[in-house]
């Protein structure tokens, strides 16, 4: 962990930032507390100017039984006691490169973008598959000083799975491969209205029948639209297809 708070420094920021810059921050606390009654998942917020995790919100699903001020008091060391150690490299590799890319982004495009990867958490024996969303609520000069991380259970059965997704204007994403070490352009499938409304049947845990009924469409016709929706997007089952859809923004 001493490593992985040396990488963090690397990419610290070296202008000072005020005690009274921190104060103006608490509206910002405020609609991101609000956001945590709505939307599912446990949220935290890193400073990476001080180096610390500046508040962990409410909601205990993913801290491994440990309260938010626990969290927070341990900052990057609750990634040190609740990551499987076989995974600590690839934590690594995904900070530095991540912030290696994110760096690169013209100044007036970084808060459009946000990273997104899969790591499992682990509570005495039992683990649990999570994906990690970061998203810049404040940078100073160019660089990261607030992010927002949210996790939520991983929509499909793989560690790793790194993005980075712009969101405003014309999305766009960045695939991490984490055995060739690179960053390449990646696609997202574009959906049919067709293909929408199977999905959100999916999401309503309709069955194949009830979906026919739904969409007034044949059940053989329903089934090629989930086959070529997995084909389509690598996935292999349709109810993993249909959380990788919420989580990625599709619909």
């Amino acid at each position: 962990m001493d490593n992985y708070k040396t990488l963090l420094n690397s990419f610290a920021i070296t202008e000072e930032i005020s005690e009274d810059q921190y104060t103006q921050l608490e509206d910002l606390t405020t609609g991101v507390r609000a956001n945590t009654y709505i939307s599912p998942g446990s949220y935290y917020i890193i400073d990476f100017y001080k180096m610390e995790f500046y508040h962990v919100f409410e909601n205990h699903c993913f801290l491994c039984g440990y309260t938010p001020q626990e969290v927070r008091r341990m900052g990057f060391d609750f990634y040190l006691k609740c990551i499987p150690k076989n995974e600590a490299p690839m934590l690594f590799e995904i900070t530095r490169a991540g912030f290696e890319r994110f760096n690169q982004l013209p100044e007036q495009d970084k808060m459009e973008y946000s990273l997104y990867y899969n790591f499992h958490l682990k509570k005495e024996s039992f683990k649990i598959l999570v994906n990690q969303r970061i998203a810049p609520l404040k940078l100073c000069h160019g660089k990261l000083w607030l992010a927002l991380c949210v996790m939520t259970p991983a929509a499909c059965n793989e560690t790793g799975r790194v993005f980075l997704r712009k969101h405003q204007g014309i999305p766009s994403a960045f695939f991490y491969s984490l055995k060739e070490k690179a960053w390449s352009e990646f696609t997202f499938i574009t959906l049919s209205e067709i293909e929408k409304q199977v999905i959100f049947c999916g999401l309503k845990g309709m069955s194949l029948q009830e979906t026919a009924e739904e969409i007034c469409r044949g059940v053989d016709a329903v089934k090629k639209v989930r086959r070529n929706l997995l084909k389509k997007s690598g996935t292999k089952n349709f109810r993993s297809f249909c959380q990788l859809c919420l989580q990625h923004h599709l619909i």
